[in-house]
Parts: C-alpha cells; sequence; structure tokens
C-alpha cells in the first residue's frame, strides 16, 4: 500500500497569511494537490513570543538558528509590543476564502495564536470557549461554511480543550505529536471522542540548523522519516511559504516519485469508525529542535 502523506499548513502571522498563504497555493497548485489550511484567526502577537525567553529553555537558540528576524521580519516581530496587534483573518477575508475555492480543507488554529501557544492549560472554561467561537464565527464568515477540525498553536492543548472538540462534533483535530494514524485522545482517566491526527514527521524549523542546514537536507529528513502507511508534514506560511519557498515543491515531487499519496488530512480520517479507532495516552514531552513542551501521544 502507497503510503499517505496529509499536508498540514499552519498560519501563524499576519505576514504569513497575506504573502506566505498565495505562494503555498501556487506551489500546491503546481504539484497538482490539495492540503489542510488552518488560520490562527485573531490578532498577530508575535512580539508577545519574547516571553519566552523566561519560560521556555532553547528559545533564543531557536530563534538565532531559525533567523527570525529574516524568517518573520521586523515588523512581525513588533505586533503586540511597540506595534498594535493586527487581526490576521479580518485584514484580508479574501484570502481565506481563495483557499477554500481552490479545494483545500479549511480548519481552525485558535484565535490568539500567542496566548493560546503560551497559557491555553491555565485558561478557565469560560475564556477557551469565547476565544475560540469568535475564531470558528470569524472564519466562516470568511469561507462561507463552518469549520470541522483544529489544530491546537504550537501543539497545546488540554482537557477543556479536547472536551470542546467533542462538544462542536469536530471531524477531527491536529492537535498532538506522534504516530499520524487516527486515534482517540486519553488524558488521565478520561477519553475524548473526536479523532486525532497527530503529526509525525518533524517541522523545518525543529530541523534547521541541527540536522539540516539547507532545504534539500530538510527534505532528505522528511523522506528518511515517512512511515510506510501514514504521515502528517507540518509546514509554515513563514517558512515554506516564504523563508524557503523551494523546500516544499522539492519534497512533494520526491515523496510522490516514491509512490506516495499527498493530500489534506480529512483523507487520514475519512473512512475511520470511530469506536473502532485506538485509544491512545496523551502528554506533554520535549522535542529534539523545539523550545519548551509539547503534547504527543505517550
Amino acid at each position: 500500500m502507497a503510503p499517505c502523506v496529509g499536508l498540514k499548513v499552519d498560519v501563524d502571522t499576519l505576514v504569513g497569511y497575506q504573502r506566505g498563504v498565495p505562494a503555498l497555493l501556487d506551489q500546491f497548485a503546481a504539484a497538482g494537490v490539495t492540503a489542510t489550511f488552518f488560520f490562527a484567526v485573531g490578532p498577530d502577537r508575535s512580539g508577545m513570543a519574547i516571553r519566552r525567553v523566561l519560560t521556555q529553555r532553547g528559545f533564543i537558540g531557536k530563534m538565532i538558528r531559525n533567523r527570525a528576524p529574516m524568517t518573520f521580519g521586523l515588523k512581525t516581530m513588533l505586533y503586540g509590543t511597540l506595534l498594535p496587534a493586527p487581526l490576521i483573518v479580518a485584514s484580508d477575508p479574501g484570502i481565506a476564502r481563495a483557499v477554500a475555492d481552490a479545494g483545500h480543507e479549511v480548519g481552525v488554529h485558535g484565535w490568539d495564536h500567542i496566548a493560546w501557544h503560551d497559557g491555553v492549560g491555565r485558561w478557565p472554561t469560560d475564556r477557551l470557549r469565547d476565544q475560540l467561537q469568535r475564531a470558528y464565527d470569524t472564519l466562516a464568515g470568511a469561507v462561507g461554511r463552518q469549520p470541522d477540525c483544529f489544530a491546537a498553536p504550537g501543539w497545546q492543548c488540554s482537557p477543556d480543550s479536547l472536551r470542546d472538540h467533542d462538544a462542536r462534533a469536530l471531524a477531527y483535530a491536529s492537535d498532538v505529536r506522534g504516530p499520524a494514524g487516527p486515534f482517540r485522545p486519553r488524558i488521565g482517566d478520561e477519553v475524548f471522542a473526536t479523532p486525532q491526527v497527530a503529526t509525525n514527521l518533524p517541522t523545518m524549523d525543529e530541523m534547521w540548523g541541527l540536522t539540516a542546514r539547507d532545504g534539500e537536507a530538510g527534505v532528505r529528513n522528511w523522506l528518511a522519516a515517512m512511515d510506510g502507511e501514514a504521515n502528517v508534514l507540518t509546514v509554515h506560511a513563514e517558512m515554506e511559504g516564504l523563508a524557503l519557498p523551494q523546500v516544499l515543491t522539492s519534497f512533494l515531487r520526491q515523496a510522490r516519485d516514491r509512490g506516495a499519496v499527498c493530500g489534506p488530512l480529512r483523507d487520514l480520517v475519512a473512512t475511520v469508525q470511530r469506536h473502532e479507532l485506538p485509544i491512545r495516552a496523551i502528554g506533554p514531552v520535549r522535542l529534539p529542535g523545539r523550545a519548551g513542551w509539547v503534547w504527543s501521544v505517550i
């Protein structure tokens, strides 16, 4: 059986939305494939990430390795601090609509990416619900239909966020790292209904400067790490859309040359029966090349 590669695009910032997304649409169109785009919908407060210097081991090293000012731009790194935090999708709803009109799957990547990434596990339930409702409503207004999938910013989740997925009857979520085959998550004794589709391949920013010193080395790492059945590749509009625009095109060509079938994440759950899915425990872990903790199959 040919391996499947679910293509997951995280859109975290205004520059990624306005410039990286159109660039990725061109790349996918040229390759003849569709993907799943997850949009951070609300304010771009990227400048507030500087707080992670004090809270996340390895954050400074990661920013240096990834050449953050060149990748994101100086303006992005000041949003929410010296510059006001602009709304991402509301800045031009037509971009999100163009993604949907091109046949790509559209999902939610939170309202305030920075706030979720840095604190969702401490949020009261009302705050989480309010942020998610604003994100779903705004994105639905942009694309003309209610999104039915979610990807957690920074692979950060909580029991409350998974309960919200279940309450919304989402088709699936992609909140964690681990084997890409769909499963039902468990935290402690609580098992959740919404299938998870985990990212199993390393991201370019995790590899950059460690196991990959150029884009093609990253592509080779992805190909070597691919599972024979199910895979999820998470790319970022800011990285593969702008800073390294040829990387994704190269990967898609070489993966398909090896017989891989590439498409949106929904293809990985299209035929599953929830009651037949395995149940897997999830929790915080550390990953090579990444600052701080992420949620993963454990």
